[in-house]
Order: C-alpha cells, then structure tokens, then sequence
C-alpha cells in the first residue's frame, strides 16, 4: 500500500517573515475543487541574515499535500490557488506544471541528464564574446540545456540567447521583483547593487522555480554564473566524471542531495600576457592561472543538485534534502573536479583573505585546453552566422 503524500508546490514571497500565518491551497481538478492546508518552509538560513528590516521580502516553498484518494486516483489538479482563509480572497489561479510527467511519470531512465539554471542576469555592458564562449563550454560539458532568468542584457548578448533558444538549447524566462521592489531597469539595478541581503533572499526563487520546472525532466540541475565552471580535472564531460567519482565512492550518491566542486580562482590580475595563437576575447581560454588555493572548504561552491532528492536549494547546493534522511551535500575531491571562477579581482566580500591567501600563491592551469580547438570551432560559427560586433584586439 502507498503511504508517500504527493505535493503541489508553490513558490512565493511575503513581506516580513512567516510566523503564526496559516495557508490554504485550493487544488482545482476539471469536476471539483478541493482545499487543504499548506505548509511554508522558508528558503534560507536564519544565520544568513539574523535580523531583516521588517519590510524585507522572505521567499518560501508552500507545499499542498494532495488527498490520498485523489493522488490514487491518477488525476492531477490543473490549477491551485493559495489564500489566508478557507475559500476566501482567492484572487490567484495558478497553473500546476506537469512537464515530464507523461513521459515515463518521470523516471531516472527518461530524463535528460544536466540543466543549468543562471539566476536573474542584468548587463547593460557587451559581454556577448564571455557569454558565447561560457554557453558553447557548457555544451560540450555535457550540459542539456540553459535556462536562463533575465532581467535585461545588452542586445549583442540578447542576439547570442535568441539563437541558442530557437535551436532548443537554451530557454530565456523573463524576470522582476515582486511587491514594492522596483522594475524600471536603471533604477533596479541601483536598488539590487545596494540591497545585498534582499537580492539574495531574491535569488532562490528562479533557482527554485528551476528545479520545480525541471523535477521530471533532468537527473541534476546546476545552478552557475555566466563567470562560473564546474571544470572535470581527468575527464572531458560531466557525465564521464560523475561516472568515475560513482565507482570510486558509491556511497556517496546513497547519502548525498547534491555534488558540489570546489571553487578556484581566475583573477585578471594573474595574467600578464596572452596566448598568440588565440584571440582576445577568448576570456577563459586566455586566462590560464589560477589560484593554487582552494577556498575555504564547502565555501562558494558549485553544484550537480538532484532532482529527485532536493526539496529547496540555494546558489550553491542542496538546501533542504526532500528526505529526512538523505544529507544536504558532499564537497567532491579536487583531483577530479573542480568550480572555475572567473573575475577581474578579489571579492570584495573577501578581500583581505583575498590578498594573503590567493593573490601570493598561483599555479598555470591547462584543463581547459582540452576543448580549444572544438570550442574555438563553435564560437567563431556562431560568430560568424550572428555578425557579431566582436574584434580581437592582438
């Protein structure tokens, strides 16, 4: 006999913390509707941000557990609405997401294997040579998929995403903030540059929307930034490098929600000269050394998030595992994977570490090298197809 819940989950944000509040999801099926009670679990840490203003926004996951009778049933609601009270002030009918579950019911053997979530993008500055470069990497990483939450790019960069989403590799979610937070573009970008712990509390949820819109469709989701890579050390592809760590430790995929790399800088300031054979704006093909230091172990790293064993995550990992038994995430070793991070300069959030612990020590790191001439290949194509405005400057 069954015994596990099935759940509607919906993403939302409230002003001020949820403390005593209850909600109620009303699940419409096509012949009745039915309301039960929702639980909301709030999408963070406490110890991030100890006392918010008041007015800050809090995002959280509300889960509608579906009656068991009805999920026996084989039907799935088509919308579901949230409210305060009991079939009152329901002003909100959202569609419930089912992609991938006429295919298998979602099973392991019929999802793809990697997509990448990239959280709210906001440049107004040509980075469309970094950005192709990233995009055509991740592709031969192993990487299924793109989806990308914008809020506005530079239109050489707007170019780049409209050619890989029309040929299916890449999907563009349009993006803003909610409540009173604003949306004109130049004055957003003021606000998100000043309100640190608001954007994060923003942050988790198009990750979070990510993982929901992606449950049955991917093994792993992976969320990363446009300066961000989860580079394999022995390998050429990410399936081939999980495959090895499997054999390796398979106790940890038995344990662990999420399989994270370990972050390595790439600072600007390392490099004092180019590679001839390679054009300029070729931003990590050219940067070649790194910091010989990792940082703080578990600190700013990337991860491969399951999708069958993670209830919330955050820009990093796992942050609830969907199981009370399984834990959050297991830190891979870096002889065989590690997070490429590329930057101008130190984090300003970790400066003075910056100056002692990764400014003195470096080390030339050539593990790139092994997609050049293919990545190279497929850049300078879209390049071409696009009449993209990108120059080398040798």
């Amino acid at each position: 006999m069954k015994s596990r819940y099935h759940y509607v989950r919906i993403l939302g944000m409230s002003m001020g913390k949820i403390i005593d509040e209850s909600y109620y999801c009303t699940l419409w099926y096509d012949h009745q509707a039915i309301t039960v009670k929702a639980e909301a679990t709030e999408i963070w840490l406490e110890h991030w941000n100890r006392h918010p203003n008041p007015n800050t926004y809090h995002s959280y996951l509300f889960s509608c557990a579906v009656p068991l009778n009805l999920r026996d049933s084989g039907v799935y609601p088509a919308n579901v609405s949230l409210s305060s009270q009991v079939c009152m002030n329901i002003s909100t009918m959202l569609p419930v997401k089912k992609d991938g579950l006429d295919i298998g019911a979602g099973k392991t053997e019929f999802k793809k294997q990697f997509a990448v979530c990239v959280k709210g993008m906001d440049f107004t500055k040509d980075l469309s040579a970094r950005l192709l470069e990233w995009i055509e990497l991740l592709f031969l990483l192993g990487a299924d998929k793109i989806f990308f939450y914008n809020f506005r790019v530079h239109k050489n960069m707007e170019k780049v995403l409209n050619y890989h989403e029309r040929k299916g590799k890449v999907k563009v979610i349009p993006l803003s903030l909610p409540g009173d937070q604003p949306n004109d573009p130049d004055t957003r970008t003021f606000y998100l540059k000043r309100a640190t712990w608001q954007k994060r509390r923003n942050e988790v949820v198009p990750y979070n929307d990510c993982l929901y819109s992606n449950l049955y469709l991917f093994e792993y989701v992976i969320p990363l930034d446009i300066d961000e890579v989860i580079m394999p050390v022995k390998t050429y592809t990410w399936k081939e490098m999980l495959q090895g760590y499997r054999k390796e430790k398979p106790e940890v995929f038995e344990k662990y929600s999420s399989f994270s790399a370990q972050n390595t800088y790439f600072l600007e300031v390392y490099n004092s000269s180019r590679a001839a054979d390679i054009p300029s704006y070729y931003y990590m093909l050219q940067n070649r050394i790194r910091s010989a230091n990792f940082s703080l172990f578990g600190h700013s790293v990337k991860s491969f998030v399951s999708t069958d064993l993670s209830k919330t995550i955050f820009n990093h990992y796992t942050l609830d595992p969907l199981y009370i038994f399984k834990k959050a995430n297991h830190v891979m070793n870096t002889s065989h994977v590690q997070m490429n991070h590329y930057k101008e300069r130190c984090p300003r959030e970790i400066y003075s570490q910056c100056q002692s612990k990764y400014l003195v020590y470096k080390v030339i790191d050539n593990t790139i090298d092994k997609y050049k001439n293919e990545l190279m290949r497929n850049v300078e194509s879209v390049i071409k197809k696009l009449n993209l405005p990108i120059k080398d400057k040798r």
